[in-house]
């Protein structure tokens, strides 16, 4: 009885190595060269980097922040579609050097996604987005009528 539950044990610690290993490898990961053809998502788009992002309300407003470090504003795309928030940043740069003997020639892409879904009483055609400093702020003001106060019920 003694060894199967030690091989059990031992079973289940080499699956959890491999699901974490297995995360880590297949993470996305910012790109320093162009992105393999098979790391591309779903819809057929280049996978892109997390982007982080925190989200917080005051009394008046729905505020997001997302770190987009190295974007320039003219890379960000803002959209907010269907309850969602989606950012997304993408960069391409290309050099090309000719120098005795040999030419150098180099493509980078890079990019930063994040969909975020917004409470109900948001109200989205008043946002207002301003990026500073490598910070996206997003912001929104709330909608009165539709806030909802939080009702407790009693567990029987």
């Amino acid at each position: 009885m003694e060894g199967t539950d030690l091989w059990s044990r031992m079973r289940r610690m080499q699956e959890e190595m491999d699901r974490i290993f297995g995360d880590f490898f297949t993470e996305p990961r910012p790109a320093l060269l162009l992105p393999s053809p098979d790391s591309k998502s779903k819809e057929g788009e280049l996978a892109l980097s997390r982007a982080s992002a925190d989200l917080y309300e005051t009394d008046k407003e729905i505020v997001a922040k997302f770190d987009l470090p190295g974007a320039e504003k003219s890379d960000i795309n803002v959209e907010i579609e269907d309850g969602s928030l989606r950012v997304k940043v993408e960069k391409t740069s290309e050099r090309s050097e000719k120098k005795k003997g040999a030419y150098i020639s180099e493509r980078a892409y890079s990019g930063y996604f994040r969909c975020i879904p917004l409470p109900n009483y948001a109200k989205t055609e008043n946002a207002t987005a301003e990026y500073r400093n490598g910070v996206l702020v997003v912001k929104m003001p709330k909608d009165e009528k539709k806030t909802q106060k939080v009702k407790r019920l009693q567990v029987k």
